[in-house]
């Protein structure tokens, strides 16, 4: 038997970041940074505009994880930055990228560029992918 994705709870959706900002009022400034109106990513997303308007004003916690990926992935953010104010998906990617090539430097600082540049690579996807990336993942990557 197929469940269906968990709901978020009005509770959770409209739970306060640290910020201080909400789901919705999260979710109105990621929508507007891209230039969209309600009835474009209603669209985008496949939902009603009378959907989203209730998401943008917090009327409802009605939000399936499909729905909230498909959000993020049209207006550019990651699923955490609406959920909790987290990170932007650039931001996210600007620190992986960072944590690979800091490995990279600090375990390989004597190979060639072309070398380097593999391996931040591999480290790099590996991060994206929401893996640690510690001394023996680093041994084990850098052997593939």
């Amino acid at each position: 038997m197929r469940t269906s994705p968990r709901k978020e709870t009005l509770e959770e959706i409209n739970a306060k970041s640290k910020d201080g900002s909400t789901f919705a009022e999260r979710l109105v400034k990621a929508r507007e940074d891209r230039g969209l109106n309600k009835a474009e990513l209603a669209r985008l997303i496949g939902c009603t505009r009378a959907a989203l308007s209730k998401w943008e004003r917090g009327e409802t916690g009605d939000v399936s994880a499909v729905t909230l990926a498909r959000i993020a992935d049209q207006l550019g953010v990651d699923m955490r930055t609406l959920l909790d104010g987290g990170a932007s998906r650039i931001e996210a990617d600007l620190d992986a990228m960072k944590q690979a090539i800091m490995a990279v430097e600090k375990y390989f600082p004597e190979r060639r560029a072309e070398e380097k540049a593999a391996f931040a690579t591999r480290f790099y996807d590996w991060i994206q992918a929401g893996r640690e990336l510690d001394e023996k993942t680093i041994a084990i990557l850098s052997r593939i």
